[in-house]
């Protein structure tokens, strides 16, 4: 169990905090800067009231790393009884990318900003999003903005009762062999700007 520490990228690039089948809680603290904010691999993890801030290529000015992919808030993989509830995330490449099998419980989340997509889910796996408020962005600025939430490679799960709000391309994309269930969610000021939905589902 972690308590009100705060998280930065000091002189190392990298993930903040790795759980390798482990049991762990991580409570009321601040991710700022960081590559990768918090990693469960196989792990039992409830993930509440922190608050991750700009975990994104675009701030942190890391060099070490050779992948070109975003970074992530959150990232789980593999079965583990996991809940993510009551975060703050602003401002990252990914909110929260979900993998690999894993079915966790993401709850009354605020996702503000995101750059690519609040929620990946991927790789079979099956999540419960519920009550989380997923922001688009400011609809004048000039950053790009991403999705709510992704579902690729034969992924499911439930969506419902999530509010998403100012976007500039759908909120929630599908791609084929996916089959989550849609309910009871609310989409406010949603106005599709083609050029940029087109790129995105390239």
């Amino acid at each position: 169990e972690v308590g009100e520490d705060s998280v930065e990228d000091e002189s190392e690039a990298g993930g903040a905090l790795h759980l390798l089948n482990s049991v762990a809680k991580i409570e009321n603290n601040y991710f700022y800067r960081v590559e990768l904010g918090a990693h469960a691999f196989k792990s039992d993890l409830t993930c509440s009231g922190n608050l991750f801030y700009s975990c994104s290529r675009r701030y942190s000015g890391f060099q070490r790393s050779s992948s070109s992919l975003p970074y992530s808030a959150i990232l789980i993989r593999g079965p583990g009884k996991v809940q993510i509830l009551e975060n703050v995330i602003r401002r990252c490449d990914i909110g929260i990318s979900i993998s690999e099998k894993s079915n966790p419980a993401l709850r009354t989340n605020v996702l503000d900003g995101i750059f690519f997509c609040g929620m990946l889910v991927d790789s079979r796996s099956k999540p419960i999003i519920a009550e989380n408020t997923v922001i688009g962005g400011d609809p004048v600025s000039q950053v790009p903005s991403g999705v709510g939430v992704i579902f690729l490679t034969e992924s499911a799960g439930v969506v419902g009762k999530n509010s998403f709000q100012d976007f500039l391309v759908s909120p929630i994309l599908v791609f084929t062999h996916c089959h989550p269930l849609l309910k009871g969610n609310r989409f406010i000021n949603v106005n599709i700007a083609e050029k940029r939905q087109a790129e995105i589902e390239q």
